[in-house]
């Protein structure tokens, strides 16, 4: 399996979609790299902290985490026990796996509601050192649900047309 491309039996615009959370992920990942890498070595070398870096590297982290999911979501490489699924045959398999699909997008509309709390909640605090409020932190739990909501529904529209998600290609 391989994580370069988004699914080719999607729409255009998830695969879009795809392209831009992939995105995102790459400019969070160098950002956290380049900024421990320079406050390493300033600490090492001028003996001073980049305090602001560690709060900006947490932002990154906790959204790549978030969207990471949804990039693997995408992708249908979120590990799961298939075996019960993939013993059935036709019918009942579709049947399960519309039934999975379904529970995974109720799953997502929890985290969504709820994450939007949590956002709503904390959005007057502000971080230590950068100042940006708390909620920002946490607002990455219910973007990268609501992100995650429509690649679900093209693959439950998928089975109750009587197709299995194509997940050979990525």
């Amino acid at each position: 399996m391989s994580f370069a491309s988004p699914r080719r039996d999607m729409p255009r615009a998830l695969r879009a979609l795809g392209l831009v959370i992939d995105a995102a992920l790459v400019v969070a990942a160098a950002i956290i790299t380049v900024l421990i890498f320079f406050n390493v070595l300033s600490r090492f070398i001028f003996d001073w902290d980049v305090a602001w870096s560690g709060e900006l590297v947490t932002f990154c982290l906790v959204w790549g985490s978030f969207l990471g999911g949804t990039a693997a979501l995408q992708r249908g490489a979120h590990m799961r026990v298939g075996e019960l699924i993939e013993a059935l045959p036709g019918r009942a398999r579709l049947a399960l796996e519309a039934l999975v699909l379904v529970g995974t997008l109720a799953l997502l509309c929890v985290i969504a509601w709820y994450g939007i709390a949590i956002c709503e909640r904390t959005w007057a605090q502000e971080t230590t050192v950068l100042f940006w409020p708390q909620g920002l932190l946490y607002a990455g739990m219910p973007v990268s649900a609501v992100l995650a909501i429509p690649f679900v529904l093209h693959d439950l529209l998928a089975v109750l047309r009587g197709r299995l998600p194509d997940w050979s290609d990525v």
